[in-house]
């Protein structure tokens, strides 16, 4: 975050010294991540498979072991049935003032607004 710090003497007759330091700020963006696509899940497939399971047998024991069956269940179903895609990370970081409404009102103004006489 902080690349150089320089320190120098005080100004004049005072014991407090000048700093001086620069700095990089900046987010590092994913260029790609996978998403999962819930639109094209296989939901019939899971229907059946949930309809089918010993749901007795997979939730006894521990309230710890019957959820982390339940999970590990659910994660399978959706690993297994739900696609996957590529999102890209190249869309155009905006500011955080530049509301959807501040957007529209930039796009609607003219270039000769700018350039009045």
């Amino acid at each position: 975050m902080v690349d150089e710090l320089l320190v120098f003497e005080g100004l004049g007759s005072s014991d407090n010294s000048m700093l001086l330091w620069t700095c990089q700020f900046g987010k590092k963006r994913l260029t790609e991540r996978i998403k999962l696509n819930y639109r094209k899940a296989n939901l019939d497939k899971i229907k059946n498979t949930l309809s089918s399971s010993d749901w007795d047998r997979l939730l006894e024991g521990k309230i710890q072991t019957a959820w982390n069956n339940f999970k590990n269940l659910i994660l399978f179903l959706v690993d297994a049935n739900v696609p996957k895609m590529k999102v890209s990370g190249t869309k155009k970081l905006k500011p955080v003032w530049l509301t959807n409404k501040c957007a529209r009102l930039l796009d609607k103004k003219r270039p000769e607004d700018f350039c009045k006489i």
